[in-house]
């Protein structure tokens, strides 16, 4: 069997608006979570979630536009930057580009997929929102490793940490 021909891996600059499109489906999971708290949150905390999601959502859209500007231009902000911007240098620092950014995003990637597809299978179920919580827990336990690494990345790594406590509470407790 003939070798493929050789791809070279993405450019930092690329790894660095695949790290932001995985904030960015970090929130787009968590938002999903809180729409459907009733089948995923712990009934006493759901209310409390869904308020603190709705401070913290900002976070996320803030963090995804710092670690772009990383990247370099052309990156129209939303919102000032950080007091201490994210460099490059601070993301390969911590391992978030380069081979193991790579295996971090895949990781987080495949984990969110697991979500989706119990989450989205037709016709649902208890067993497959309660895997699907189950996936869950694993995407924001992952996220928050991931963002957690992230100079001023402490807002989103702790309402992820939140919400994968909580999912695991309900999962704990059953239906």
């Amino acid at each position: 069997m003939a070798d493929p021909t050789p791809i070279p891996q993405p450019v930092e600059s690329e790894q660095v608006r695949l790290l932001a499109a995985a904030i960015s489906d970090l929130e787009a999971v968590v938002a999903i979570v809180i729409e459907r708290r009733a089948e995923l949150l712990p009934g006493e905390a759901a209310e409390e979630l869904a308020a603190a999601w709705s401070q913290s959502r900002e976070s996320f859209a803030r963090l995804a536009q710092e670690v772009l500007r990383a990247a370099g231009p052309p990156v129209v902000p939303k919102s000032p930057p950080a007091s201490a911007p994210i460099t490059l240098a601070s993301l390969q620092e911590h391992q978030l580009v380069g081979a193991v950014g790579t295996a971090k995003r895949g990781m987080l990637s495949r984990l969110r997929d697991a979500f989706y597809m119990y989450w989205n299978s037709l016709p649902q179920s208890d067993d497959k929102r309660t895997k699907a919580g189950h996936a869950a827990v694993d995407v924001f336990e992952c996220g928050a490793s991931i963002v957690g690494s992230i100079p001023g990345g402490g807002a989103v790594e702790e309402i992820l940490l939140l919400l994968k406590q909580a999912v695991a509470v309900r999962l704990r407790r059953g239906h």
